[in-house]
């Protein structure tokens, strides 16, 4: 896990590591793919973004769980806009396949919502710490007498 991931994702693409020449492209279209992902909830530091071959895997996934995804999303939704194949058939298959990463990711993380050490919107999580439909941190035994749960579904939202 402690691989640059710009490194990898070059790899990926066919380019070697040494070659620099295209690595602010790459960048910049790794950088968007980790916006997604850290929308998705699948990253969890906010903000999250390479500048070079230091940043590594580690950093970006504390737990393994969604590494492999990850790759490979990042590598798609990279791949698409790099380097995108000239066939039609070819560019409409990396689609579904990255839509279906999409999917994956965000099953894993709604079947096992304690997968990204840190939740991007509440930092201190302890244990005993549960989710509400809305997939918040929320603690049902919080003895603190100005705690005050408040459910979505009395204003009409989602239960």
């Amino acid at each position: 896990m402690n691989e640059s991931i710009l490194n990898t994702i070059k790899k990926m693409l066919g380019l070697d590591a040494e070659y620099t020449a295209f690595d602010t492209d790459v960048i910049v279209l790794i950088n968007a793919a980790l916006m997604t992902l850290h929308q998705y909830g699948a990253t969890p530091k906010a903000g999250l973004a390479i500048t070079g071959a230091s940043e590594t895997w580690s950093q970006l996934l504390p737990s393994d769980k969604l590494l492999e995804a990850a790759k490979a999303y990042i590598f798609l939704k990279v791949k698409m806009s790099f380097d995108p194949p000239s066939s039609s058939y070819v560019l409409n298959a990396y689609k579904e396949q990255a839509s279906e990463w999409e999917w994956r990711i965000k099953e894993q993380l709604e079947a096992y919502p304690g997968n990204v050490e840190d939740d991007p919107i509440t930092t201190e999580v302890s244990e005993g710490d549960t989710y509400d439909d809305d997939h918040q941190y929320y603690n049902p035994w919080e003895d603190d007498e100005d705690y005050e749960y408040h459910d979505p579904s009395e204003d009409g939202g989602d239960p």
